[in-house]
Order: C-alpha cells, then sequence, then structure tokens
C-alpha cells in the first residue's frame, strides 16, 4: 500500500489502493470537510485518479492536459497543455485520459495521438515526447494511464475495434528512446 505519497494509480507501485497513513480513523472521519475547490471551467471529464508527492496534486484533464496543484491550498502551480488539436487535429475525439505517472522527478501522460510526454514535475516544462503509435497503425486513441518501473514508462495501445494487433511499449525514462514494443497478438 502507499505511505504518505500516493506515486501511482491506486496508490502504490503495487496499485493495492491501499493507504498505511492513519491520521483519518472511523472515529474522526465524520469531521472532514471541504478544504478548498479548483475551478477547471475548459474541462469537460476528469477520469484519473490524482497522484500526491510531496505536498502536490497532479493530475490530467479530459485531453491529456496535466496541473500541478498545492494540495494543501488548493493552488494551481502549473498546467501542461499538449495542444494534440493543433498537431493531429484528426485524432482529437472526445476527451478522456486516465491518468498519469511519476518517476525520479518526471511526470508521464499520454496524448490522445499516441504521444507520451515526460514533464518536469517542479515546472511543467517538457522534457520529452515520444510517439507510442506507428503513423501507419490503423487505430490512434490513447486513453490510458501510463505505468513506470524500473527507468521504463510503459504504454499500452489497443487495435481490435479496427482490426490490428495490440502491443504495449515501453521508454526510457530520462531520454524517450523507445525500449522494447511487445505484440500482445501474433
Amino acid at each position: 500500500g502507499a505511505d504518505a505519497n500516493w506515486i501511482a494509480p491506486h496508490g502504490g507501485f503495487d496499485e493495492a489502493g491501499y493507504s498505511r497513513l492513519e491520521q483519518i480513523t472511523p472515529d474522526n472521519a465524520g469531521k472532514l470537510g471541504l478544504a478548498w475547490y479548483l475551478d477547471l471551467p475548459d474541462e469537460v471529464t476528469l477520469e484519473a485518479t490524482p497522484l500526491a508527492i510531496d505536498g502536490t496534486l497532479y493530475f490530467s484533464g479530459g485531453y491529456a492536459e496535466v496541473y500541478a496543484v498545492d494540495a494543501v491550498t488548493g493552488k494551481q502551480l502549473w498546467k501542461f497543455d499538449p495542444e494534440t488539436w493543433k498537431r493531429s487535429p484528426d485524432k482529437f475525439t472526445f476527451g478522456a485520459n486516465r491518468g498519469v505517472a511519476y518517476e525520479d522527478g518526471r511526470i508521464f501522460v499520454a496524448e490522445m495521438d499516441g504521444r507520451v510526454d515526460a514533464l518536469d514535475a517542479k515546472t511543467g516544462e517538457l522534457l520529452w515526447s515520444a510517439d507510442s503509435i506507428p503513423a501507419d497503425f490503423p487505430f490512434s486513441n490513447s486513453t490510458g494511464a501510463p505505468r513506470v518501473m524500473n527507468g521504463k514508462v510503459i504504454i499500452g495501445n489497443g487495435g481490435a475495434d479496427a482490426g490490428a494487433r495490440g502491443f504495449v511499449t515501453a521508454f526510457d525514462t530520462k531520454t524517450g528512446e523507445m525500449a522494447w514494443r511487445f505484440y500482445t497478438v501474433p
């Protein structure tokens, strides 16, 4: 389970969905209340569980925007907009993004057109961007939350609806170079 930081979907890298923190108990849970809220007027869907790392919440918007928010005050620290609609307007459909990943000071997000972006967690600066979907692949949408482990950021892409083979791709977290690709169907 997760400790003080919620560093991956469902908490820790084991994705147990469990927090070992003990400040909230059955005896004091009824005293919880709203501490702050954040308006995000340009968002239509928020489907991702935020990550909580060293007092900052990180989460993705519907079109793979990434937000960094101070967990105590609710102040937005930075926002990254990949502007997928500028580069790939034909792949810009209804926005649904399922989350971000974190490792070694970097936030990772998958864009709708299949690009994987690495951002500096402190500033939101784009460190690298790599294409996880080949140009000739008939299915072009990527909405899943990436996973990280052992210096690799991993994203899966399915193609069953378009009659294509699904696959999983890993990139080096520091450089963005493709490390490997595994096809889930021969």
